[in-house]
């Protein structure tokens, strides 16, 4: 369950225990940390030491960096299984080296199997179903997505035959990305006033597949807490 006042997905990671971790691990450990500032984009650095409650980082590739000092940037990163976010300042520490500020509030993502996050209505993914499923060609957009599975909203009006286990082909259309191929089953459907509401699982995703599913829905976790963060 997401803690109070958590983005959906998230939750407040407030155990002493799993605090300490990270930050031991932040002094054992090189990490690659991933900063997204307003004015300068997205940014991958690796750690070089923890002088609490700052971690001290460089950017992965030796590029100078140009952004305001003590900026606001959105920071995520990963140890063990679990997936962290936070929001916090970034400051000039030396030459081309930066500190994050830890003394802020950090998110986890909730690790439920392929949580579906609900898509904001100006992140326009769609799919296109096989003609045997809806007749005609039209695009859907998708109520909500995960690395595992989508919900799509289909207007009552589409002739379509919806049953519980109905294996269907399609592609999807992503934003700045190309269209691909999918295999999905259908596991749920809701039948509601204007709309029927499907929930679909993919099949048979081939590694690079799972690789793009990985990776968009990280960039969705980005925008969606920093739009959280920023509201």
């Amino acid at each position: 369950m997401a803690s109070e006042n958590s983005p959906p997905g998230y939750e407040v990671v407030d155990s002493d225990k799993e605090l300490n971790h990270i930050f031991e691990v932040f002094k054992d450990k090189k990490l690659i940390i991933h900063c997204s500032t307003k004015t300068s984009g997205r940014h991958v650095f690796e750690s070089l030491a923890f002088q609490s409650p700052f971690l001290v980082v460089r950017p992965i590739d030796n590029r100078i960096l140009r952004f305001e000092n003590r900026e606001k940037v959105v920071v995520n990163f990963g140890i063990d299984q679990g997936l962290y976010f936070l929001q916090t300042d970034l400051k000039l520490q030396g030459k081309n080296e930066y500190a994050i500020n830890f003394d802020q509030k950090i998110y986890k993502i909730q690790r439920r199997d392929n949580f579906r996050l609900t898509l904001p209505e100006d992140y326009s993914v769609e799919v296109e179903f096989e003609k045997g499923f809806i007749p005609g060609s039209d695009r859907f957009k998708l109520s909500n997505l995960s690395q595992g599975g989508m919900g799509v909203s289909i207007p009552q009006s589409k002739s379509m035959s919806v049953e519980r286990g109905r294996r269907v082909d399609a592609t999807l259309y992503l934003p700045d990305r190309d269209a691909f191929a999918i295999h999905a089953v259908i596991r749920h459907y809701r039948d509601e006033a204007e709309f029927v509401q499907v929930g679909f699982e993919f099949e048979a995703l081939a590694p690079e597949l799972e690789q793009l599913l990985g990776n968009i829905m990280m960039d969705l976790y980005r925008l969606m807490f920093s739009r959280y963060r920023d509201a």
